[in-house]
């Protein structure tokens, strides 16, 4: 489902007991989030309880494009994507990520944050 104008883009769902945290998103209706759910992976959050997470890169991505929109003076989601980039490191497509940043007009900090990262 796309979200509407005026409609809230993304809630956040929290499991009180243990402190959990999700961010739930709508989809918007273009490529970019049409393949953010074709490369969406299904994990297991809770036993038994299971859904479809962004990859990695595209939540980098995402970050990317709430740390430009902020005009880039959130700290809070710059270190996000490089701990992201950091702690995924072997299951990261930079292929993907740098080709969707090069689309997204993020190519400058796509190429900052890979460089910035302790990978």
């Amino acid at each position: 489902m796309a979200s509407e104008p005026g409609w809230p883009r993304s809630f956040q769902a929290l499991h009180r007991e243990s402190i959990f945290k999700i961010d739930v998103f709508w989809m918007q209706a273009d490529d970019f989030s049409a393949w953010e759910a074709r490369t969406a992976r299904l994990l297991e959050f809770f036993p038994g309880l299971q859904a479809k997470f962004l990859a990695p890169e595209a939540i980098a991505l995402e970050k990317l494009r709430w740390y430009d929109a902020g005009r880039r003076k959130s700290d809070r989601q710059w270190n996000d994507v490089l701990r992201l980039i950091e702690s995924q490191a072997e299951a990261f497509d930079r292929s993907a990520f740098t080709q969707w940043a090069q689309t997204l007009r993020l190519a400058e900090l796509a190429a900052e944050a890979i460089s910035e990262s302790q990978v």
